[in-house]
C-alpha cells in the first residue's frame, strides 16, 4: 500500500525554541488578594502563616509546610459542611432518633444514616398497608431496612403516601454524606404526597404517627403561604372541600 504524505505538506508546525512558545506562568502575590480563574476553577490568593522547612546551612528554604494548616482547615470545613447537610436532610421536618425527614410541597424524604461503605444490593424499601387515598392508591406504612449494619426504620405515617405503578420500588437512593469525617452514607426514601385537590398542599407535622415525635409548627414554613392562583390556603382549601365532599366546611 502506498501512502500519499501530500496532506502534511500545508500543515503549520512550531519549534519549542521560538519565542513566546514556553509556558506562560502567572504568580498570585498573597498579599494582593488575586484572583485567577479558568473556566470553572477559581485559584484565590491567601496569606497563609506556614512553618518554613530549614534547609541543610540552616537557612529556610523555598519549601513551605502547610499540610497541617490544611488539614486544619479541612476539617473545620468539614464539620461546617456535614452540618449543613443534616439541616438540608430535615428542612421543614426533624431529627429523630434513628433517622431525619424532610419535606416539600409535594414530597416528604426519609433519611438513614449508614455506615461507610453501605452499598444498595443490602438495603430494601417497603410500602405497606395500601389502599386508597384520594381516588388514588395509597400506603399507610413504610420499611426501611440495611441488612449489613441491622439498621430499621419502620413506622404508620401520619398521612398516606402515593403508591401507583411508580412508588411500587418507592424511590430511594443511597449517596455519601457530605462533609462526613468518617465516610458515612446516607439512604434517602422520596414518599410522594397526596392531597384532596389539585392546589391544596398537605403539609406533615410529623412523619409518623406513632413514634411520639416533637410535631413541626407548619405556620413557620417559610414556603406555607397563599396557594398558587392567588387564594389563600384557606379559600383553596374550602373550594377543594366543596369538589369532594360537595357541602361547606364550618
Amino acid at each position: 500500500m502506498v501512502i500519499n504524505y501530500s496532506k502534511w505538506d500545508n500543515l503549520e508546525v512550531s519549534s519549542d525554541e521560538e519565542e513566546g512558545a514556553g509556558p506562560v506562568v502567572h504568580r498570585l502575590d498573597p498579599s494582593s488578594g488575586e484572583e485567577l480563574r479558568y473556566g470553572n476553577l477559581t485559584v484565590r490568593s491567601k496569606s497563609t502563616e506556614a512553618e518554613v522547612v530549614g534547609s541543610k546551612e540552616g537557612k529556610p528554604s523555598s519549601t513551605t509546610r502547610v499540610e497541617a494548616k490544611v488539614a486544619e482547615e479541612s476539617g473545620t470545613s468539614s464539620e461546617r459542611t456535614s452540618g449543613a447537610g443534616l439541616d438540608l436532610l430535615c428542612k421543614n421536618g426533624a431529627r429523630c432518633e434513628g433517622y431525619l425527614w424532610s419535606q416539600d410541597r409535594g414530597t416528604c424524604t426519609v433519611s438513614v444514616l449508614l455506615p461507610s461503605g453501605a452499598r444498595a444490593k443490602d438495603v430494601s424499601v417497603h410500602l405497606l398497608d395500601r389502599g386508597t387515598e384520594f381516588g388514588t392508591r395509597c400506603a399507610r406504612k413504610l420499611l426501611v431496612e440495611h441488612s449489613a449494619s441491622g439498621t430499621r426504620v419502620e413506622g404508620r405515617l401520619r398521612h398516606p403516601c402515593g403508591c401507583d405503578d411508580n412508588d411500587l420500588v418507592s424511590h430511594w437512593e443511597i449517596r455519601d454524606l457530605r462533609g462526613s469525617a468518617d465516610g458515612a452514607r446516607v439512604l434517602a426514601v422520596e414518599l410522594r404526597k397526596l392531597a384532596p385537590a389539585q392546589g391544596v398542599v398537605r403539609w406533615w407535622r410529623t412523619l409518623f404517627e406513632d413514634k411520639g415525635e416533637a410535631e413541626v409548627d407548619v405556620g413557620a414554613i417559610e414556603e406555607r403561604g397563599e396557594a398558587r392562583g392567588g387564594g389563600s390556603f384557606a379559600e383553596v382549601w374550602e373550594t377543594a372541600h366543596r369538589e369532594v365532599f360537595g357541602k361547606k366546611t364550618v
